[in-house]
């Protein structure tokens, strides 16, 4: 038998599926985490992680980590939408792939600001699926569907 948790994991693991933006929901301690970290040891696919965090000084960076070169230690900061798109073509071009998977953490922090990056980067990288992960916030779902961003939604 199944857990919720690897039924949403091998939906999402599809190589064959034709989502490009999903949103993943939970509240703390829902298992959002764990998903994201078996995604991210994923070999057979280019796998990179944005991670919107909020300095001491009450600023937003993102962290961009990519993930399939994670043992070399490729993690870098970017504290405007230039910088973390550049560092996002970076992290694709350092390796050939198809269809990379583009993993946002904390996607309810600072809505706006993800919804104007995450237009960019869809544009930046045609053929790439993202996956949202945070807690449910309506706001964020609502400014989504605004922007006629198609969004598959997964509650974990």
């Amino acid at each position: 038998m199944s857990t919720r948790r690897e039924v949403i994991l091998s939906w999402l693991r599809e190589k064959r599926q034709t989502w490009r933006l999903c949103y993943l929901l939970g509240e703390a301690g829902s298992g959002k985490t764990w998903l994201a970290q078996q995604l991210q040891k994923d070999k057979h696919r280019r796998v990179i992680t944005l991670s919107l965090v909020v300095s001491w000084q009450g600023k937003a960076a993102w962290i961009v980590t990519d993930d399939n070169a994670a043992e070399q230690g490729c993690r870098d900061s970017a504290w405007t939408r230039d910088e973390m798109a550049g560092q996002l073509l970076h992290a694709l071009h350092r390796t050939d792939s198809r269809c990379p998977l583009i993993i946002i953490e904390n996607a309810h922090l600072n809505h706006r600001r993800i919804l104007d990056d995450l237009q960019r980067a869809i544009s930046l990288i045609p053929d790439g699926q993202f996956l949202l992960i945070g807690r449910p916030d309506r706001k964020v779902e609502r400014d989504l569907k605004n922007r006629a961003l198609n969004l598959s939604r997964q509650d974990v």
